[in-house]
């Protein structure tokens, strides 16, 4: 009886996460685009371990931004 009630819970957790994710999702469209830019090492001493930046994209705006780390 135990085991059951487990299984029975843990998948009625699960269940509610991934509804959760698809609702959550589908209220943040707002036209902000986000992207992980990343490159192989290079030559200069800044570039030796490779490099990364992300890329903000606001459509509505028609801005564009890159911040590098």
């Amino acid at each position: 009886m135990t085991k059951q009630f487990f299984l029975v819970s843990l998948f009625c957790i699960f269940f509610l996460f991934v509804l959760g994710q698809n609702e959550a999702t589908d209220s943040l469209d707002n036209g902000i685009d986000l992207y992980l830019l990343t490159s192989s090492p290079g030559a200069e001493l800044y570039t030796t371990f490779g490099h990364s930046a992300i890329l903000i994209e606001d459509k509505n705006a028609g801005k564009t931004a890159v911040y590098n780390w």
